[in-house]
């Protein structure tokens, strides 16, 4: 039975805050560790998820906001994706984040989490290149089965091309 992910919690000390966004550990070069990146305003909600994919066996970062997350230019590795909540602090919302990210040089799969079911919306976001589109209340195997499929799904990112000759 799926369970929902809480989505409202207390508020975290900021020292939490950090601790638990904070990975520091290097990605290893050349190798596909499956890692996910959570941006999201909600201190409660980030670490949610953070904990929640770790729990599932990725590897997870969160960053506060876009533009933490645009600094930190986390999207060179093999097999990541990124999970954003629709509203974003700083003035940028998730539809905005992924049209920004091409003219970066950025080539990362993002499932975007919406507050209401709209076609419209859902649209926009596949649009400027999100793959998926979950609203809240999220469960938590809807969740990490979404993350799962967009890592192991080969795309049109650097390294996921076969060779040549079709195989690798």
């Amino acid at each position: 039975m799926a369970r929902i992910v809480c989505l409202q919690s207390p508020r975290i000390a900021r020292g939490a805050d950090q601790a638990v966004d904070a990975d520091d550990t290097p990605l290893p070069a050349g190798l596909a560790v499956p890692v996910v990146f959570v941006v999201g305003e909600d201190a409660g909600v980030r670490h949610s998820l953070i904990m929640l994919f770790r729990a599932a066996g990725f590897r997870a970062r969160g960053f506060a906001s876009a533009v933490a997350f645009v600094r930190a230019a986390p999207w060179q590795c093999h097999r990541c994706c990124l999970v954003v909540d629709h509203q974003v602090p700083d003035g940028t919302d998730a539809l905005s984040l992924l049209e920004r990210l091409p003219l970066l040089g950025a080539s990362i799969p993002a499932i975007i989490i919406n507050g209401s079911d709209s076609a419209g919306f859902r649209r926009r976001a596949i649009a400027v290149g999100a793959v998926a589109v979950l609203t809240k209340p999220l469960l938590d195997d809807a969740i990490v089965d979404a993350v799962a499929d967009v890592i192991d799904q080969p795309g049109d990112r650097p390294g996921d091309r076969p060779g040549p000759s079709g195989r690798d």
